[in-house]
């Protein structure tokens, strides 16, 4: 079996990731799958490892490469093949920070007692700068923006779906759903409910009840886990959209308002309803908490701080699991729970800060932190750069989730974790795209500002005056008001002019009145120009039946993808077969009809 994943880690590089490739480059739904799996991949984590570790207690344990690293190298073909329409932005915002941030987590290897610990989690790097430097150069529209929502309400679903089935099939009293831990699972149904929240409150065209249904589920998820500082934190992430969405002005818009209203009886009601039901699992959850875990706390804390302050390069990257266990000297005042259990080991601090100066040096925290705060701070550029826009409500659900990351990542080490890590990443780049795609929205106003200034001045028209395109003169020159505009000024800003023309009124582009005959002709005119000849028409169909021609495997290419579709379907069954999931799967087939 050992064998076998290797097969098909290299049957997946080598024939479902360029026929990925080029499905995706042809089809649209296609491409919209791939963004899922891209979202999907970093929640369920279906990875093989190379020099393997199981048993060491830190943030990497071996050189993992997963299913999220093939669809990643899709999104990245697909940016190389578009590059001349969407240039490629090689260093993203925020990159500098993490090159920075990365530089001395490596230079901190000269003092890792194990190197390879090290080369571990640089690996793990350097796959999450990729994730995020794919993520940014591929999302180009809103349209893509859309498709990532989409995926976080099924991977909300997903998740529920399997936290269910440990709560009540199996009597997990802890739920982590299909994360390592049920930290892991909080801070990730952090992000994904407060998205869900945002949408609910600021987005006119959602479906308010369908996304109320995946916020319930997320708040289910999070309960599910009685985690402490994670119940907490999410009621705070929820307050913080929850205030900054009431006081939020929507220009009139009654319908959001009135959703608003709504939400603001309704949430406290089923809130308190939902915790009274788990009231006598969270009280349990407090009461059996031992307190030699918060002590425990402590003692990691005050190791951590030692190794920073021992060495000022730290310990080494992913060494601390190594140097806080016997025969080193840092842990040496933390008591074992089980003097006679000779494998026993201290784990790692509960707190990522802490453990970023340990182990690279109180410099590297310092960069670590500006580069959390440097992204939560384009956030709150972008939330007033998207007044009145719709996309708004993701700068304020990134401002709830953030908030509870950074907060939690004083209380626990889960940001460094490969799911976590992910998701994290894919929120910095989200933060870039929103601010990409407003610096293009400003660039193309002003740019059609200019191109009005350039456009010879027009005498407002009289009432009873005709103003129309002259058919006589078209394409070679455009006559309004027995003023002429010739064709190269019309080659020239036809574009600019068009698109404008679809958006605005034709007031704002030549500063006249606009008239309804005035505006449909001149829109009439700047189609006929923008439209292809017959003879180009032919000569594009021609050259489309050879491409079509030209690609035979196209079919081929399809079959293949399916065929890695189903393997990876198969290897997802296996899996849940093998984790003691049969009776989950029994209980459904014995409620079908025909076994009445």
């Amino acid at each position: 079996m050992s064998e076998f994943k290797y097969v098909i880690f290299f049957f997946t590089l080598f024939v479902a990731v360029p026929a990925g490739y080029l499905l995706a480059s042809q089809s649209k739904v296609v491409e919209r799958l791939v963004i899922f799996f891209y979202v999907f991949f970093g929640c369920h984590m279906a990875d093989i490892n190379f020099i393997s570790l199981e048993a060491y207690r830190g943030t990497s344990k071996g050189f993992e490469i997963g299913m999220i690293d093939m669809v990643m190298y899709i999104l990245v073909l697909l940016v190389i093949k578009r590059k001349q329409q969407y240039p490629i932005v090689w260093l993203p915002p925020g990159s500098i920070l993490y090159f920075i941030y990365f530089f001395f987590s490596c230079l901190s290897t000269v003092n890792a007692e194990e190197p390879i610990y090290s080369a571990f989690e640089m690996f793990k790097m350097v796959r999450m700068y990729i994730y995020f430097w794919a993520w940014y150069n591929y999302c180009q529209s809103e349209e893509q923006l859309d498709t990532l929502l989409h995926s976080f309400g099924a991977i909300i679903f997903y998740t529920w779906f399997v936290v269910v089935q440990q709560k009540y099939l199996h009597g997990v009293f802890q739920s982590s759903g299909p994360f390592p831990h049920q930290n892991t699972l909080v801070l990730y149904m952090a992000t994904l409910g407060s998205v869900a929240h945002a949408l609910i409150l600021n987005r006119r065209s959602a479906r308010p009840l369908l996304w109320f249904v995946l916020f319930a589920m997320c708040g289910f998820c999070v309960v599910a886990t009685l985690s402490r500082a994670g119940l907490a934190l999410f009621l705070l992430n929820a307050a913080i959209i929850f205030t900054i969405s009431i006081f939020i002005r929507n220009r009139g818009n009654k319908q959001l308002s009135k959703r608003k209203t709504v939400f603001a009886i309704l949430m406290p009601i089923i809130g308190i309803l939902a915790l009274f039901k788990a009231a006598d699992s969270i009280i349990e959850r407090f009461e059996t908490a031992p307190e030699q875990s918060k002590q425990t706390r402590i003692l990691l804390a005050e190791a951590a701080i030692k190794m920073a302050n021992d060495k000022t390069m730290g310990v080494g990257l992913n060494n601390f699991g190594l140097v806080i266990n016997p025969p080193y000297s840092y842990g040496s005042h933390i008591p074992m729970i089980n003097e006679d259990d000779l494998y026993e080991t201290h784990g790692l601090v509960e707190t990522a800060y802490l453990l970023v100066a340990a182990e690279t040096g109180w410099h590297n925290l310092a960069v670590f932190v500006t580069m959390l705060f440097y992204f939560y701070y384009l956030n709150i550029k972008n939330f007033f750069r998207y007044k009145g826009q719709e996309y708004r409500f993701l700068t304020i659900a990134f401002i709830g989730c953030l908030s509870q990351i950074y907060l939690q990542s004083t209380l626990e080490w889960v940001l460094k974790q490969t799911n976590n890590f992910f998701q994290i990443m894919l929120v910095f780049a989200t933060i870039g795209v929103m601010q990409k795609l407003w610096l293009r929205q400003e660039s193309m106003r002003k740019s059609l500002q200019h191109t009005k200034n350039l456009l010879p001045p027009i005498a407002p028209p009289k009432v009873s005056a005709k103003i129309s395109v002259h058919k006589e003169l078209s394409p070679t020159s455009i006559k309004i008001n027995n003023q002429e505009i010739k064709k190269n000024d019309i080659s020239r800003y036809k574009e600019l002019i068009f698109s404008y023309c679809k958006s605005l009124s034709l007031t704002q582009v030549l500063n006249t009145p606009s008239t309804k005959r005035y505006s449909r002709n001149t829109m009439l005119f700047f189609k006929k120009i923008t439209k292809p000849s017959r003879n180009q028409q032919q000569a594009n169909s021609h050259q489309k039946r050879l491409i079509k021609d030209r690609y035979p495997l196209r079919k081929i290419a399809s079959t293949l993808l399916f065929l890695a579709a189903a393997i990876i379907f198969m290897i997802t069954c296996y899996q849940l077969l093998k984790s003691s999931n049969i009776e989950f799967i029994n209980l459904l087939y014995n409620t079908l009809p025909f076994q009445q």
